[in-house]
């Protein structure tokens, strides 16, 4: 073989090493291609975390016929009965009254009383109206004597309704000051309320020892 021709094989030899070469970059190292075709636009697959045990929401449409989503629905909160409303008035309504009108002083001048008056019954009112013209009358000048009454209970003897009486009997502590017997006793003040005019009104009291 004359030299020449072993020059001209081994450039064909250098050539294919060098194409071959290019190809192997490209094919191992070259941009990877976008794929096409309808697999292109495909969503991933699986499935989605469970809401189970998350408020849910209400949904609805709108005049175009668009989906939308109402506010969270909250669990109901229970109302208090008219019943239950009523009874826990007169049992405020009880205490108040017994503490106000077993708490005075030789100095107040029945002014507790004259403060109830208005949540007397009319006839009530007028008994007490009565009761003070005579204590003042015969009123004591021996020396200072203070009451305060504290009322620790409330409970009806029956049924409470607003088309009838209610009684009701106030467990109270009464703390004296100054006077004859100065301590603490326990009395129950026994009370007969009518609903008049949209409240509770005492149409008597009294006092007993417990």
């Amino acid at each position: 073989m004359s030299s020449i021709v072993r020059r001209i094989l081994i450039v064909l030899v250098a050539v294919l090493v060098v194409v071959a070469g290019v190809l192997a970059y490209f094919r191992f190292f070259g941009p990877k291609t976008m794929p096409t075709g309808p697999a292109a636009n495909t969503a991933p697959t699986g499935t989605l975390p469970s809401s189970s045990g998350l408020p849910s929401a209400s949904t609805g449409t709108t005049a175009s016929g668009a989906v939308t989503t109402d506010t969270l629905t909250l669990p109901a909160v229970k109302k208090a009965s008219a019943e239950e409303a009523l009874a826990q008035q007169l049992n405020i309504a009880s205490r108040d009254f017994a503490e106000r009108y077993g708490s005075y002083s030789s100095d107040g001048d029945f002014s507790n009383l004259e403060a109830l008056l208005p949540v007397m019954t009319d006839g009530f009112a007028a008994e007490t109206r009565t009761s003070i013209s005579k204590s003042r009358a015969t009123a004591s000048t021996a020396g200072f004597v203070g009451v305060t009454t504290r009322a620790l209970s409330a409970t009806p003897t029956g049924p409470v309704s607003v088309e009838s009486s209610v009684t009701v009997v106030v467990t109270a502590q009464r703390t004296t000051t100054g006077g004859a017997n100065p301590g603490v006793t326990y009395e129950d003040l026994t009370l007969s309320l009518d609903y008049q005019d949209g409240i509770w009104k005492t149409d008597s009291a009294a006092w007993s020892k417990r």
